[in-house]
């Protein structure tokens, strides 16, 4: 006797009762007027080629910041550059909703409450209109069954960015399967064509990976379909012992940052650059309630004798002189848009996105009943 299928996404489709409709090969394109006539611009996310209606994937170590992340884009997205605390460069400003399966409604109002402290007042009220979060944590949540596939698209109307945290609590597939990953990513991908929305769900790496730093998209743990067919990717990872040897923080120049490491992760934007180019990693500190800053670290290294010796950078030597200045010691905020690897990767990002245009303030597909939009 067959075991009986549990969802209707394991039916084969040939055992399926009701057929696809429509052109099952998909959509026809029109060679000559894709020739003869300019395509209207692809609208992105972010600068370095997340595009509106596909789908990417945000991964990294377990309590690596992943959530942060999450949220401080959203942020971003929702508030408009003034609320760009991570320095993403958001393109244009939208609705964003944020469904966490992993932290319970009073840890992700202590996260917010955190990131208020790094947020001008006049935004706050704009990413409260924009950025619905909820919370599913110990509430089932599956995207192969089809009441909440149906929610989720609802939901994603209107919406600029749909983050799901994380991957592996929103269904109920085999992550080593390719094919069972193939349909998952399905999944997102009919939501995010229907409704236009960028899909970022979050998902781990695996053990060595973490262990590592490493940041490439097969550090991602499952099915290499995960990683290979989404089209952005974004990692953040903890920093290695052996980064934290060689860098020094411009806020503490006087010393390796070695034993604090587990307060600097390296963010690299781009990881799977589908339709734009990856960025050079940007290393973010923890502040207090673990907000995810940028900061500048300098290189380190022994002197001659063995002693620690700084090799200041620019920032680095800018804090030196306000310290001598007798000015206060305040924290050094880069600026904006710098990226920064070992030093590495700040001129050339800012170079390739210096004419970005400016950021159109109307959230995107913007209606007069707002008030319908958080019921």
């Amino acid at each position: 006797m067959s075991t009986p299928h549990k969802f209707k996404s394991d039916i084969p489709p040939t055992a399926q009762q009701t057929p696809p409709t429509g052109d099952l090969l998909g959509d026809d394109i029109d060679v000559l007027d894709a020739f003869n006539k300019e395509p209207e611009p692809l609208d992105f996310i972010l600068p370095s080629g997340f595009l509106a209606g596909t789908v990417g994937l945000a991964f990294g170590a377990g309590c690596g910041g992943k959530s942060y992340l999450n949220l401080e884009m959203g942020m971003a997205v929702a508030g408009g550059r003034d609320a760009d605390i991570l320095l993403l460069e958001p393109q244009k400003m939208g609705r964003v909703l944020y469904i966490g399966r992993e932290d319970p409604p009073l840890v992700i109002r202590h996260r917010l409450h955190a990131m208020s402290k790094h947020l001008p007042i006049d935004v706050q009220a704009d990413i409260a209109t924009n950025f619905r979060i909820k919370s599913s944590y110990g509430r089932e949540f599956d995207v192969t069954k089809k009441p909440f596939r149906d929610a989720l698209m609802k939901a994603c109307e209107g919406v600029r960015l749909c983050m799901i945290d994380t991957l592996s609590r929103s269904h109920s597939l085999e992550e080593n399967s390719n094919e069972d990953m193939v349909r998952l990513l399905n999944v997102f991908e009919d939501i995010a064509r229907e409704t236009g929305a960028a899909i970022l769900p979050s998902h781990h790496v695996n053990k060595g990976s973490g262990r590592e730093g490493l940041t490439d998209q097969q550090s991602a743990r499952g099915a290499v379909a995960l990683t290979d067919n989404v089209r952005w990717g974004v990692s953040i990872v903890k920093m290695t012992k052996e980064q934290a040897s060689k860098l020094c923080d411009p806020d503490d120049p006087g010393h390796a940052i070695d034993d604090a490491r587990d307060r600097y992760v390296l963010m690299s934007l781009g990881t799977k650059p589908n339709y734009g180019p990856a960025t050079a990693g940007r290393w973010l500190r923890r502040e207090k309630g673990g907000v995810l800053v940028p900061v500048i670290l300098d290189p380190w290294k022994k002197d001659k004798d063995g002693d620690d010796a700084p090799k200041t950078s620019r920032a680095g030597r800018r804090y030196k002189d306000k310290e001598q200045s007798g000015s206060q010691g305040q924290p050094l905020r880069p600026l904006r848009g710098r990226a920064n690897i070992l030093g590495v990767g700040a001129d050339e990002f800012d170079a390739r996105f210096a004419d970005v245009p400016p950021m159109d303030p109307t959230p995107a597909n913007a209606k007069d009943d707002d008030d319908d939009w958080f019921k």
